[in-house]
C-alpha cells in the first residue's frame, strides 16, 4: 500500500525536473545564439582584432532588446568602453555611448 502513495509524488517530481531542464536548455541555446550574433555584429563594426571584451544583460524579461557593452582597443593603445542596445531579431546594434577611455 505505501508504494502507491509514493508513486504519484515520484512521477510529479520527474515531470517537474524534466520541464525545468528542458526550459534551462532552451534558455542557454537562445543566449548562445544571441552571443554569436552579437560577436558577428561587433566584428563587422569594429574589426575582430580590436574587441577586448563585451557583456550582455540577459535580465530582460521581454527579450526584445538587450543592454550591452564592449571594450575596443584603438591603434594608439587607448581602450574605449561603450554601452549600446542590441536587437537580436535583426542583429542591429545602436545607441552607442562612450562611457570610458583609458590607456592600455
Amino acid at each position: 500500500m505505501p508504494k502507491k502513495k509514493l508513486f504519484i509524488p515520484v512521477i510529479l517530481s520527474l515531470v517537474g525536473t524534466s520541464a525545468y531542464l528542458i526550459t534551462k536548455k532552451r534558455k542557454e541555446t537562445k543566449q548562445d545564439n544571441i552571443r554569436q550574433a552579437l560577436t558577428k555584429s561587433l566584428s563587422q563594426r569594429f574589426g575582430k582584432e580590436n574587441i577586448k571584451g563585451y557583456w550582455i544583460d540577459f535580465n530582460n524579461d521581454q527579450g526584445l532588446e538587450y543592454a550591452c557593452g564592449v571594450n575596443i582597443e584603438n591603434d594608439d593603445a587607448v581602450v574605449d568602453s561603450y554601452t549600446f542596445i542590441f536587437n537580436p531579431e535583426n542583429n542591429e546594434t545602436y545607441s552607442f555611448k562612450i562611457i570610458n577611455s583609458s590607456f592600455k
